[in-house]
């Protein structure tokens, strides 16, 4: 595994292991995964399609019943189950269907709904309520996506969400998000010799071995569509404005986080770290590796809308330092630590809760009525070894 693998590697987010929402962001519970940049060469892969979805067969004969699981007050529904399979099926390869789901897969998922209602109890009980304009903000910058209203809304239909019920999630899982950065927020403290350590197990293995060189990148995207030249000029008075912004002091990556319409990196203000040549159109990659460290580009035009971008560092091929390590492994071992107190977290609640599984039935209970309480399910990886800066870095 070479160096760029090693940054790019997914190391779990708090939340998508605690939601078991697998392929999702941490902040966009039941939301397409993060697309690829649009000032990528290829085409991102998980674009919307007006296919509808392929309901997810049950393998056995058993009837899902009225309720699945009982957390403290609160029920899942065989609904919400069976509404979780049917979007497991809508994501498998189009005109295909997906194998029925055998009762161990069925367990599962209802584990991944389990957790999440733990975890909405617990944000519900410790935080404040997530306000309307944010999940206002949030849900149009997941809408903003999709490009056209004609593929968001077959997004939604493939699966199968209303904007109601997609703004619903979207405020849950804010709210945990923020419940579990306050509640971790103790939990992460990394020492400089936990660092070192871990650099010498990485650089031993060859895990820290940069193929080709490569850039530390970020960028403000002004989207604009189409061949209206009245668009591209209101475009470029805006990235023009946004510019100005932080040629006057503003910080780069809080103006990108307000201005950027690039799903890949705008909420990460703009940033795409350890990127290579091949990565980008030709138009930004030019950029990427002529401008010097440290200074503002001038806007200019690309297929994708109108950009503005900032070297923050050049690595040559080789063995990174530790210096260039630090920021991911710190990343790494702070996420793997924070994973670690959400489990705890999840483990003392289920048993406070008295969390019930009542479908499917667990092996040693064939009975699916059985009101034995659920143990706590086995905790997602935190992605092996890799340092979680995966988010940062276009795939």
């Amino acid at each position: 595994m070479n160096a760029r693998t090693v940054i790019a590697a997914c190391g779990v987010a708090v939340l998508i292991a605690v939601t078991g929402c697998g392929s999702q962001s941490p902040s966009k519970p039941e939301t397409p995964a993060p697309t690829d940049s649009p000032t990528e060469v290829k085409v991102a892969q998980d674009s919307p399609s007006a296919i509808p979805p392929t309901p997810v067969e049950v393998a056995s004969e058993a009837v899902i019943p009225d309720v699945v699981a009982n957390v403290g007050t609160e029920q899942i529904m065989g609904d919400e189950l069976r509404e979780a399979m049917d979007r497991m099926g809508s994501r498998s390869v189009p005109g295909v269907t997906p194998p029925p789901m055998s009762e161990e897969q069925q367990r599962r998922v209802v584990d991944s709904l389990v957790k999440r209602k733990v975890m909405h109890i617990l944000a519900s009980q410790s935080s404040d309520p997530v306000a309307d304009a944010e999940v206002e903000k949030f849900f149009e910058q997941q809408k903003a996506r999709f490009g056209t209203e004609e593929k968001f809304a077959a997004y939604l239909d493939r699966m199968r969400f209303t904007e109601e019920a997609l703004k619903k999630s979207i405020r849950e899982d804010l709210a945990i998000r923020a419940y579990i950065e306050e509640a971790t927020k103790d939990a992460a403290a990394i020492t400089d010799e936990e660092i070192a350590e871990t650099y010498e197990t990485f650089k031993a293995s060859g895990r820290l071995e940069r193929p080709q060189e490569t850039v530390d990148v970020s960028h403000i995207l002004v989207r604009v569509e189409g061949e209206d030249e009245a668009a591209w000029s209101a475009g470029k008075d805006t990235i023009d404005a946004a510019r100005a912004r932080v040629v006057g002091g503003e910080d780069f990556a809080e103006v990108a986080k307000d201005v950027s319409d690039d799903p890949g990196s705008a909420q990460r203000g703009g940033s795409y770290p350890e990127t290579p040549r091949g990565k980008m159109v030709p138009e930004f990659e030019e950029r990427m590796f002529s401008l010097p460290v440290g200074e503002i580009s001038e806007p200019f035009r690309t297929q994708f809308g109108w950009h503005v971008l900032t070297v923050t560092a050049k690595h040559e091929a080789g063995t990174m330092t530790l210096a260039e390590a630090d920021k991911p492994l710190r990343n790494h071992l702070s996420s793997k630590k924070k994973l670690q107190a959400v489990e705890k977290l999840i483990s003392d609640a289920r048993a406070e809760l008295n969390v019930q599984i009542l479908y499917p039935p667990t092996p040693d209970a064939p009975d699916a009525a059985g009101d034995a309480p659920a143990e706590a399910g086995d905790a997602p990886d935190a992605a092996g070894d890799a340092p979680a800066e995966a988010e940062n870095t276009p795939s």
